[in-house]
């Protein structure tokens, strides 16, 4: 009796021992996701873009995990801004963390990325949404990063705003920021046309 007793308490132990490991060593998800933004945290845009994202990849039935940086590109200079993304990298890499896909958001965080030359943006792929004006020259030196440009044109977006609102003033809010003030110039050439 006590060698049966003795056979199911060390039977016992050593599956709680298993099941102990297995659940603290699995993952829930398949895949690592990093999403760096352009603006700050609180850019209102963002919350419902990484809803939607996290949604999507899940009815897709792909379980990712994401983690969220945010550049805040109207606080900071292009150097600073490439020197917080080559801390970033660093930092990602030094946890031991690497992820399984990159994913930028407008053309800061994109070029800010890219522009710090690391060797670990090459080890998988990186998708680039909402950038204006492709640098391709840049974009050429990575054969790992696709990604949607986002064109503006005026006249479609001047029809729109005159079905919604008739013909009142309409306004944007652009600073001198680098990217706004060819988004300006821009917008400026079109109007001529019009």
């Amino acid at each position: 009796k006590s060698i049966i007793l003795s056979a199911i308490l060390l039977i016992t132990l050593l599956v709680v021992v298993v099941c102990y490991f297995y659940k603290h060593n699995s993952r829930d998800y398949d895949y690592t996701i990093w999403v760096v933004h352009s603006h700050e945290h609180s850019y209102e845009q963002y919350v419902e873009y990484n809803q939607l994202l996290e949604k999507n990849f899940a009815r897709q039935g792909i379980r990712a995990q994401f983690s969220y940086n945010y550049l805040n590109c109207n606080r900071f200079i292009e150097v600073t801004e490439d020197s917080i993304c080559k801390h970033w990298i660093d930092s990602v890499d030094a946890a031991g963390k690497w992820p399984d896909l990159i994913i930028t958001t407008e053309d800061q965080a994109t070029y800010a990325m890219l522009s710090t030359n690391r060797e670990q943006l090459r080890r998988g792929p990186i998708l680039f949404g909402g950038v204006r004006f492709p640098n391709y020259k840049l974009l050429a030196k990575y054969d790992n990063v696709t990604g949607i440009r986002d064109t503006i044109e005026l006249e479609p977006c001047l029809r729109v705003l005159r079905e919604l609102i008739g013909n009142r003033h309409a306004f944007t809010s652009l600073d001198r920021l680098f990217f706004d003030r060819k988004i300006l110039s821009l917008l400026e050439a079109q109007m001529k046309d019009l």
